[in-house]
């Protein structure tokens, strides 16, 4: 698994909203991005758990949504299974 490219526009806000959130060193681990449409899947490992960030672009703006947090000590080895 390689690390997402950081140089992209929805990395660019995904990296903003988490560092807005209180992580300024987090970085992702893995992003999918739904083929066919403007959204993108971050995760990163936190230190209190596993976080997948929804990032979309819509109506002219950047949308966020936590879609999933798992806080059980978990490290993010594949979060999607590849």
């Amino acid at each position: 698994m390689a690390r997402p490219d950081l140089r992209t526009r929805q990395a660019k806000a995904a990296q903003a909203y988490v560092h807005r959130k209180g992580f300024p060193h987090a970085v992702p681990v893995d992003v999918i991005e739904i083929i066919g449409d403007t959204c993108w899947y971050f995760y990163y490992s936190l230190p209190d758990g596993c976080l997948e960030l929804e990032v979309a672009w819509d109506d002219g703006a950047w949308n966020y949504a936590v879609t999933a947090f798992l806080e059980d000590g978990f490290r993010m080895v594949d979060p999607v299974g590849r």
